[in-house]
């Protein structure tokens, strides 16, 4: 995954929730302040602190900058890749070969490179599960010290859900490992406890950060359980993931040689890695399907178990994989990009510098070069091809897609209008869009009711996000934000007796 590191700052941070949690992050180096987080100056109680900690470090440690930031998520991508190889050992699937399809599936080497929360709670999960075969294969006090501190830190990242996540291992030990039978319910109760105990850290955290009642109430009922049961935002049908299940796990449905899968099939489901994939993944979709608030990357998580339950196939029959496919579906990539490109004109070219486009090229070239590598298992070249397929894309993303986001020039152009001194307020909706990008030294104070503030503030400019498309008049900064929606900067003698709109920008994580 550190093929990663050369290109993160090849795509513009992403809004809303990339440009949100940077901003929250940055926020949080302004006021020194660890505990409580804050979006705008407001308190912030979406997300738990741990990957906005981990941030300020990298921050520290190599200077203030998305790239910086991203490389967090990177190095997490790793660590899951070091728990994967250590989770292969354990269950015998030989090859390492969990660790390489983990690392190649696209879904997975994309999120790793951007600030998101989903891949660090995917390391934590893994760590959680070796944690558990390594108790289930005979080692105590150690594996319960593991799976705490790995039930710790996934609430730390993203609350309690990281349960939701290892239920299946932990309640159905007995059927994945039948040899645990023989030792009782107080020792499989063990688990559960552990793991119950491992959320009392972020608990603390919790009453530490919301030191009022409404705080702790916007925490723990909004936060969790709304997000549960009637979610405030991405409310979905029960069966909202069942047809992207298969998108989440390419490219490998489209290497696969079918019809050796059957055969290779009935001799891997008698293995426990089999059925230790199996218990990590289908309890995790169900459950998560029972929750009120979906989103794809919900089940980035999901994705470890599904490395396994592939490593077990292969493990029968090394033949089940096409590595060959592999490179015609990036051929087929390719020729997609180049017709995409000219579709878009000379500008597509010219909107990534030179050097992406040469790294791109090189990971191309490492890729014809490992295919031929015959004596290189199978997992091992398909994994490293895909990663690197999923690296030289980005390019392609930034100038088809991405470029579209980039919220840089705005924000170079609001900080220098607070550098100038103008009187600058913001609407309450305003998602946090550009506090970090402009490196604002203080977040701008919000406009609860934008048309008193304007007449109270004539000269002042008011800024301004909407999810619509039309445009108000009189912006002296706007800026299209993709199909998303717009922001813009409005003076104030244009606002007039406007209301706000109902469609407040809400978390997507």
């Amino acid at each position: 995954m550190l093929a990663l590191v050369p290109m993160l700052n090849v795509l513009p941070a992403v809004p809303i929730d990339e440009t949100r949690y940077l901003t929250v992050a940055w926020e949080m180096r302004q006021t020194g302040d660890w505990i409580a987080l804050h979006l705008n100056g407001l308190p912030y109680f979406d997300k738990p602190p741990l990957l906005f900690w981990l941030i300020n470090l990298s921050w520290k440690v190599f200077g203030v900058s998305v790239w910086s930031a991203r490389l967090i998520n990177v190095l997490l991508s790793c660590l899951c890749l070091a728990a994967m190889s250590r989770l292969d050992r354990l269950l015998d699937c030989g090859l390492y070969a969990t660790a390489w399809i983990l690392a190649g599936t696209f879904y997975f080497a994309m999120f790793s490179g951007v600030d998101m929360f989903d891949v660090g709670l995917c390391c934590f999960v893994v760590l959680g599960y070796v944690a558990l075969v390594t108790r289930a294969q005979g080692t105590q006090g150690s594996a319960l010290g593991l799976l705490f501190a790995a039930v710790t830190f996934g609430a730390l990242q993203k609350g309690p859900v990281i349960l939701v996540y290892l239920a299946g291992p932990i309640l159905l030990m007995p059927w994945w490992l039948p040899e645990t039978r023989a030792r009782g319910m107080r020792w499989h109760a063990t688990h559960l406890a552990v793991a119950l105990a491992g959320l009392l850290p972020a608990v603390v955290w919790a009453l530490l950060a919301a030191r009022s009642d409404s705080g702790l109430e916007t925490l723990l009922i909004k936060q969790t359980a709304g997000r549960m049961v009637q979610s405030f935002a991405h409310r979905r049908a029960w069966w909202w993931y069942l047809p992207l299940l298969p998108l989440l796990v390419l490219p490998w449905p489209l290497v696969l040689r079918w019809k050796r899968v059957a055969a290779a099939w009935r001799q891997a489901a008698r293995a426990t890695a089999w059925r230790f994939g199996l218990v990590a993944v289908l309890p995790g979709v169900a459950l998560l399907s029972l929750i009120s608030g979906k989103q794809v990357h919900y089940l980035i998580p999901l994705l470890p178990g599904v490395a396994l339950m592939l490593a077990a196939l292969l493990r029968r029959d090394a033949q089940v994989l096409s590595v060959s496919r592999l490179m015609l579906v990036w051929l087929l990539a390719v020729a997609v990009a180049i017709y995409a490109f000219r579709a878009d004109g000379a500008g597509g070219w010219r909107a990534v510098s030179c050097a992406a486009w040469g790294y791109a090229g090189l990971c191309l070239a490492v890729c014809v070069a490992l295919w031929q590598q015959r004596h290189w298992s199978a997992p091992l070249r398909a994994g490293l091809i895909a990663i690197l397929m999923t690296v030289s894309a980005w390019p392609a993303m930034h100038a088809l897609v991405l470029k579209d986001y980039d919220l840089a020039p705005f924000a170079d152009a609001l900080a220098q209008r607070v550098a100038h001194g103008d009187v600058i307020a913001r609407e309450p909706n305003e998602p946090g869009l550009v506090g970090f990008l402009a490196r604002l030294p203080q977040p701008l104070p919000t406009a609860e009711d934008p048309a008193a503030w304007a007449k109270a503030h004539p000269d002042g400019f008011l800024l301004r996000w909407s999810r619509h498309k039309d445009k108000p008049s009189g912006m002296v900064l706007f800026t299209d934000v993709g199909k998303i929606g717009w922001v813009g900067l409005a003076p104030a003698r244009t606002i007039g007796d406007w209301q706000n709109s109902d469609d407040d920008a809400t978390s997507s994580d």
